[in-house]
């Protein structure tokens, strides 16, 4: 400490002895970031009324209606519980919002719950824990034609910082493709279906509790209208999904185990002509765990069996030619697009030809994308040819589809983008080794068109 005799000033100097060791996680950074962005939003928190906000939502997919309670201590007197009906989301909270003052658990009762599933005759299960993120299976007695049924609790924290709780049987149904599918849950003799289900795309849908262990599942794409490939046309073509009959095949967990990979077929109900409407399905689970065998618990993911998408700074029309069936569909793709291709089948020879917009590029050739041996491989090239004949060489990258039996993305591209800002018209050459000098292809519109106009260099 010191003391300025001039300015009349007083300094205090505090040092420590000790290094600061200053920890930071991706935790601690996902902290500031929240409280950042809460300091920076717009909505008045203090208009908001006291307790409006939950910090947990629990969901009923169990394919019955369901009363769900707070495990509280008796001495607490009445705790918290609500009835939701299949299919029902509700915001959730232990305890009254008055009463959080009084108790310093942060959950109230320890962040369990107890719950009774309305009219399918098993039994109360009165402690499930939800303070933790995950998956836990519960048994549900009594057993139902010595079958031990089996209830699934997931916990998983959103965006929104919501604890969500879901209740749901363990075998679940993903769309990962860009259209709205439905899903009809088929009575124990397979004849009829007693249940239909909507699921958006990147959404999921359970089966019910019982249903998922006797019943099996048929797809087709929902009542919304759909951009589909059209047969030998180049013009868009919106079919309506229900234009579509159900999946010839079942999904049935017995089966998947055996056969983890399937392709399901909607045929249309227009006749023979229009094409039939493929979904690529792959099932999920774990091998080491031993209640898979006696129990579905695994999840069935539903994806386009191909997936185009077009990453040159052109709109471009893209033909597939099915060496199998000696058909082709054509649609149009803008850059930066990505179509699903749901009329085709992985287990065929498969062709593709680009055909870019508005460009002195004619059609390019047939490029292999999918081979149905080991004969033919998948090829990385699309050749097109300018109207002098040069050649530009585009690229093809296959992006295999996580969790899909194998399906995937080809995305076509261009190794190398020249943008021309100099306000001077300019030519490009390309030289090999060994080669000389070559005038790149897809030019001789630049002298026409403005110093702007953007060259491909394969």
């Amino acid at each position: 400490m010191s003391r300025s005799v001039q300015l009349e000033k007083l300094s205090i100097d505090l040092v420590s002895r000790k290094m600061l060791e200053l920890t930071i996680t991706s935790q601690t950074i996902a902290l500031v970031s929240k409280a950042a962005q809460f300091m920076q939003q717009d909505e008045d928190i203090l208009t908001k009324p006291r307790g409006a906000d939950s910090p947990y939502r629990i969901r009923n997919q169990t394919g019955f209606p369901l009363h769900v309670w707070a495990a509280s201590d008796p001495l607490l007197g009445e705790s918290m519980a609500v009835k939701l009906e299949d299919g029902q989301q509700v915001p959730w909270r232990f305890e009254e919002w008055e009463k959080m003052r009084e108790n310093l658990s942060p959950d109230g009762s320890s962040g369990i719950v107890g719950i009774k599933i309305e009219n399918s005759g098993f039994e109360s299960i009165t402690e499930i824990p939800v303070n933790k993120e995950g998956e836990t299976l519960y048994t549900l007695r009594p057993p139902k034609d010595n079958t031990l049924h089996r209830l699934l609790c997931e916990v998983h924290l959103g965006t929104d910082n919501v604890k969500y709780i879901t209740f749901r049987s363990p075998l679940i149904i993903e769309n990962n493709t860009q259209i709205p599918v439905e899903i009809g849950v088929l009575d124990i003799e397979a004849q009829n279906i007693v249940r239909v289900y909507k699921i958006l795309p990147g959404e999921s849908q359970p089966a019910p509790i019982e249903a998922a262990y006797h019943q099996s599942v048929v797809v087709r794409p929902d009542g919304e209208p759909l951009v589909l490939l059209q047969h030998n046309t180049c013009a868009n073509s919106s079919l309506a999904g229900f234009g579509y009959n159900w999946s010839q095949d079942r999904l049935f967990w017995r089966t998947l185990l055996k056969k983890t990979t399937k392709c399901l077929n909607c045929n249309s109900e227009e006749g023979n002509n229009a094409p039939p409407f493929y979904f690529q399905t792959h099932a999920t689970f774990s091998r080491n765990n031993p209640a898979t065998k006696s129990y579905p618990y695994m999840r069935i993911q539903l994806s386009a069996p191909l997936e185009v998408q077009n990453l040159l700074p052109y709109d471009f029309k893209f033909r597939i030619y099915d060496k199998h069936t000696q058909k082709e569909w054509t649609n149009f793709l803008r850059k930066g697009g990505l179509s699903p291709v749901h009329v085709v089948e992985l287990s065929h020879l498969l062709l593709m030809s680009i055909d870019m917009q508005d460009t002195v590029y004619t059609a390019s050739d047939f490029a292999i994308i999918n081979s149905d041996n080991t004969e033919f491989d998948k090829e990385t090239t699309l050749v097109a040819r300018d109207n002098q004949g040069l050649e530009l060489k585009l690229r093809l990258h296959y992006f295999p589809i996580a969790n899909s039996g194998g399906a995937f993305r080809v995305a076509v591209y261009s190794p190398y983008v020249i943008l021309n800002k100099t306000g001077l018209t300019m030519m490009v050459m390309s030289k090999s080794l060994l080669q000389s000098a070559k005038v790149a292809a897809g030019q001789m519109q630049t002298s026409e068109k403005s110093p702007s106009a953007v060259d491909d260099l394969s």
